[in-house]
């Protein structure tokens, strides 16, 4: 799970941005599956998109259940 508090800094920290990124780097190697949670805006969606991230929850798609 890659936590809502790398993915709501993705767009503003070069930080969060380069770990958030070897998370799903990492996850993509070892062919297991990484979520992010808290996904807010489409900008974030689109960023772990390119990232290489294709699971994603928060407000964006929705309330949580």
């Amino acid at each position: 799970m890659l936590g809502e508090e790398f993915v709501s800094g993705i767009l503003t920290s070069i930080r969060s941005k380069k770990i958030a990124e070897s998370i799903i780097e990492l996850s993509n190697r070892l062919d297991t599956l990484v979520i992010a949670d808290g996904v807010a805006t489409k900008e974030q969606a689109e960023a772990l998109f390119a990232m290489g991230c294709g699971l994603m929850r928060g407000t964006r798609f929705g309330r949580y259940t």
